[in-house]
């Protein structure tokens, strides 16, 4: 046990060796050609000592094999996964600066010790390049398929009026508008204030953690004086008691740089009927752990 403890506490290392190999296109490198060697060093101006240092690391920890430490090429059973590298280089740089900036020993400790609530950090801290990077990252695998139950229950598809409201930016836009005929309109939308209109859907991602109960409960009163008469608001997010591995991992990233309010379902669930919300229609979508729900007016 002690070793499996030891390895988890300078697993940082090998993160940091794997990003920056990655970051440096070592992987994509030898993937094309089969080997590296030192003399890849005098082409990119690189020095050929550390670069063996990080070579003989990547190799201790399983990543590369080493042919008399003079060429390296990837470990066996490696090649599948570096040829989708190339898919996954928004979420590398996602994890990369939520753990240069967010996650470390010191800001959960401070966070759990905080008995005010208060963190170190601004929950809108990231910049906009940032947020892109965290949206890809999150969203680019489940936005097609919570676009499609929407779909499902926008029946009347002309001439709609939908909004996607908080944190999110324009994640259904292009699916759902070229779906929807007529003059149907699609609003991005983040603060409560400024949703002026009528609605005919209101659709609202990893947004609910950001409100106390307090400020949950006004902004569902608030949206649902703003929906038309068949309207619904469409809530979709991970929670924390969801039993599967994915969503426990997300735990400590609600802990250091994410919200942290209304993080179980059925707390959802009950500010929807305080707010006075009809037909609330629920259900676990599981291939990426995301509760969906509608709630009609």
């Amino acid at each position: 046990m002690m070793g499996e403890v030891l390895d988890d506490i300078v697993s940082y290392k090998k993160s940091a060796a794997v990003i920056a190999a990655i970051k440096m296109d070592i992987f994509s490198i030898i993937h094309n050609k089969k080997t590296v060697s030192l003399s890849l060093c005098e082409e990119k101006g690189w020095n050929p000592d550390y670069f063996f240092l990080l070579l003989e690391y990547l190799t201790e920890i399983g990543y590369l094999k080493s042919v008399n430490k003079k060429e390296w090429s990837l470990a066996e059973g490696l090649e599948s996964q570096i040829s989708k590298l190339a898919k996954y280089a928004k979420l590398v740089k996602h994890e990369s600066n939520i753990w240069g900036k967010w996650i470390s020993p010191e800001t959960i400790i401070h966070t759990i010790k905080s008995g005010s609530g208060e963190r170190t950090f601004d929950l809108e801290g990231f910049t906009e390049e940032e947020k892109a990077d965290y949206e890809a990252a999150v969203y680019e695998n489940s936005s097609t398929l919570i676009g499609f139950q929407i779909l499902r229950k926008l029946r009347a598809k002309e001439n709609l009026n939908v909004a996607e409201f908080g944190r999110t930016r324009e994640v259904y836009k292009e699916l759902l508008l070229k779906r929807l005929s007529g003059e149907s309109h699609y609003s991005n939308i983040h603060a409560i204030e400024k949703l002026g209109e009528m609605y005919d859907a209101v659709i609202m991602t990893n947004t609910v953690h950001y409100y106390t109960s307090g400020e949950l409960l006004k902004v569902l009163k608030y949206i649902k004086e703003r929906l038309n008469t068949s309207g619904f608001l469409c809530i979709t997010d991970l929670f924390a008691d969801a039993e599967d591995g994915f969503s426990k991992s997300l735990c400590i990233d609600w802990l250091t740089h994410g919200g942290v309010y209304n993080l179980f379902f059925d707390s959802v669930l009950s500010a929807l009927k305080k707010a006075g919300y009809q037909g609330i229609e629920k259900s676990y979508l599981e291939n990426i752990s995301t509760y969906i729900i509608f709630a009609y007016k």
